[in-house]
């Protein structure tokens, strides 16, 4: 008898923990979702809510690419010109002193057969003319100082909508001209936009040139030969391109 009702009183004991314990949960979970479920239909419809973007009042900027392009040591015009897109770095690789690929006409100077097109487009939302501008301190080695002015821009282009095709701009108005990257840390012009506000695609090809077309030398707009007697090694420098309004 004392132990059935040891047992009884035990089992109800635990039943009455458990019961407990379940309607604890219960009261929480309650409380859990009560706040949510009132938010959700306190109201039979919200009032206005404010939706906010901002969308800045002006645009003025480009986005670039580069590519590495091998003359294939031929003037042909570039038809059998083999290019590397999406390059980061300007890697004209050990410089040579022969035109052709059989060593046997002497340029007289240190050139690279490579050359590097970088491709600008411009955004600009502001209604202001604005400028694409670049600078650099050259190449130079430490210890023997700046290579002579031979590295910078052998040509600009322009996009042709009409001809779908890229077509020499360096004439027409508002575009820099050929000549060295080595600006002495000053902003040269590469582009001035002038009375026109819209964007453009640009393109301006940076080289360490050989001779100029015809024969003469250096390459015109002030470009300076690499001496064969020039100290060996390797030669750094950084270019940055920027645009203002």
């Amino acid at each position: 008898m004392f132990r059935q009702k040891f047992c009884n009183e035990n089992i109800l004991k635990g039943g009455e923990k458990k019961m407990k314990k379940l309607t604890s949960a219960l009261i929480i979970l309650a409380m859990m979702f009560m706040p949510l479920y009132s938010v959700c239909n306190a109201v039979t419809t919200t009032g206005p809510i404010t939706v906010r973007a901002t969308i800045p009042t002006g645009l003025l900027e480009f986005s670039w690419g580069m590519a590495k392009v091998d003359s294939m040591l031929t003037d042909d015009g570039g038809n059998d010109d083999v290019w590397t897109p999406n390059q980061t770095v300007m890697e004209f690789g050990t410089l040579r002193h022969y035109l052709n690929a059989g060593n046997t006409e002497e340029a007289g100077l240190w050139f690279s057969r490579y050359y590097y097109p970088i491709f600008i487009g411009v955004i600009n939302t502001t209604g202001a003319k604005y400028f694409l501008k670049h600078s650099s301190n050259g190449l130079s080695k430490t210890g023997v100082g700046k290579l002579p002015k031979a590295w910078g821009i052998a040509a600009l282009g322009c996009w042709d909508t009409a001809a779908d095709a890229w077509v020499n701009c360096a004439n027409q108005p508002g575009v820099g001209t050929p000549g060295p990257a080595d600006t002495a840390g000053v902003n040269k012009i590469l582009y001035d936009s002038g009375a026109t506000t819209a964007g453009v695609s640009f393109r301006v090809d940076y080289s360490i040139p050989p001779l100029a077309v015809g024969g003469g030398d250096p390459f015109p707009g002030g470009f300076a030969k690499i001496p064969l007697s020039q100290t060996g090694g390797i030669y750094e420098g950084t270019l940055t391109i920027t645009i203002t309004p």
